[in-house]
């Protein structure tokens, strides 16, 4: 699968950061916006991240920095 999608927890492996940053993130309620699909509800959001997607922001990020 080209465009996998990982969890919370596997976005957080792989940036070495906490599930709950990649949950605030992804949120809105911190920034920068983490680009993600909401799976679940908006009272009990299950977020989902694409792989090229997350690549994309992450090359954006350094980018402006």
């Amino acid at each position: 699968m080209t465009n996998q999608l990982l969890t919370s927890g596997e976005l957080a492996t792989e940036l070495k950061v906490s599930e709950s940053w990649i949950r605030d993130h992804a949120a809105g309620r911190r920034k920068p916006m983490l680009p993600s699909i909401n799976l679940g509800t908006k009272r009990k959001p299950t977020y989902r991240f694409n792989r090229q997607v997350i690549q994309e922001w992450l090359n954006q990020l350094a980018k402006t920095n």
